[in-house]
């Protein structure tokens, strides 16, 4: 996540979806982050962990959860 926050094509970017694989297609209009639970270990626990400390909220539902990073998370992340 620190890496994609200091993306400089995701300098605006606060959302993000978490999906199965590579092989689910998400159709999404703005600049997201998408990451696969495949890719990235106990991912679900973690993300439920950050929720329950605030750095992040389900900011739309839909389908698919759509998530948002906190401000103090992001600047933790950039600033670490």
């Amino acid at each position: 996540m620190k890496n994609d926050i200091s993306s400089p094509n995701f300098t605006l970017a606060r959302e993000f979806v978490i999906l199965p694989n590579k092989n689910v297609i998400f159709n999404n209009t703005q600049n997201m982050f998408i990451y696969y639970e495949a890719d990235h270990s106990e991912l679900i626990n973690k993300i439920d962990m950050l929720k329950e400390h605030g750095f992040i909220r389900q900011a739309r539902f839909t389908n698919i959860p759509i998530y948002r990073f906190s401000e103090e998370f992001r600047e933790l992340l950039l600033n670490s």
